[in-house]
């Protein structure tokens, strides 16, 4: 790293970690994951709201949403009135996911997910948080930074790198507050097409159902997070070559059918009319 070159704190707004673990603490420990919300420069990124769309899958060691969501969300906060409601808000800064009750790191499928986001936006961030960790709110979250350019890629676990969050002190006369955040929880409900979205700022959650518009269309790469994903399904055997019959099986004595079967009855009968004659 070359000075000057010094990766940036990441900042929550006061009161967002509390409410972002409150939330992600569900009586069922299962992964959920989503987009951050702020403004950053050169020394400092500042969170202000976390937006989780749809999930496709969760469970306790994985979860996955639609590439398409990023797009949603972006189409959304374009329509937000007045304008000036989005600008603290006016980018995504990372992604954000949970490890539920198995700690902070960047698990495998998380460095590959990471690289890709990074590809498209360098400065981009990754934050893990596991709600039920002890300790206060903001010890719970852990983040990272993209690889340094010139440094070669390493698979996952990523642990030792792991930085801590803080929060903003103290906060900006323009922090993103309840009724900001309502606006933008009315844009996706009209700019979604079904499923839940829920938008996470310092002073609750807004939960929107939009109402389905057109039959969603498979998402090609959905967002792949979490500690283990499920075992993918086998591949279908293929051969360089038709496989060709061989000669059919034959019995050593092929069955021949005999005379038609007759019932117990009608054999007994007959046996009685022969005896009888």
């Amino acid at each position: 790293m070359q000075p000057g070159d010094e990766k940036p704190t990441v900042q929550f707004d006061p009161g967002l970690a509390r409410t972002l673990v409150e939330f992600l603490r569900q009586p069922v420990p299962v992964e959920r994951g989503g987009v951050l919300l702020g403004r950053r420069d050169d020394a400092k990124i500042q969170v202000s709201l976390a937006v989780f769309p749809p999930q496709l899958a969760y469970a306790s060691s994985h979860c996955a949403f639609a590439v398409n969501a990023i797009e949603i969300l972006r189409n959304a906060s374009d329509t937000v009135e007045p304008a000036d409601a989005m600008r603290p808000v006016d980018r995504i800064v990372g992604w954000v996911h949970t490890h539920p009750a198995i700690g902070l790191y960047l698990s495998t499928t998380d460095v590959t997910t990471f690289a890709s986001w990074t590809r498209l936006d360098p400065a981009a961030v990754a934050v893990v948080i596991d709600p039920y960790l002890p300790g206060p709110e903001i010890d719970r979250i852990g983040w990272w930074a993209a690889p340094d350019g010139d440094a070669p890629a390493e698979p996952g676990p990523r642990t030792a790198d792991r930085q801590w969050v803080s929060e903003v002190e103290p906060a900006p006369p323009d922090t993103v507050g309840w009724k900001d955040s309502a606006l933008l929880a009315a844009a996706l409900d009209q700019e979604g097409n079904g499923g839940c979205w829920e938008i996470v700022g310092a002073g609750g959650v807004h939960s929107v159902f939009p109402m389905p518009q057109s039959p969603p269309e498979p998402d090609p790469e959905p967002v792949l997070l979490g500690s283990r994903l499920p075992p993918e399904p086998p591949e279908p055997l293929e051969s360089s070559e038709p496989l060709e019959s061989s000669e059919p099986l034959e019995s050593s004595e092929p069955l021949e059918s005999s005379e038609p079967l007759e019932s117990s009855v009608e054999a007994e009968a007959g046996a009685a009319a022969e005896e009888a004659g």
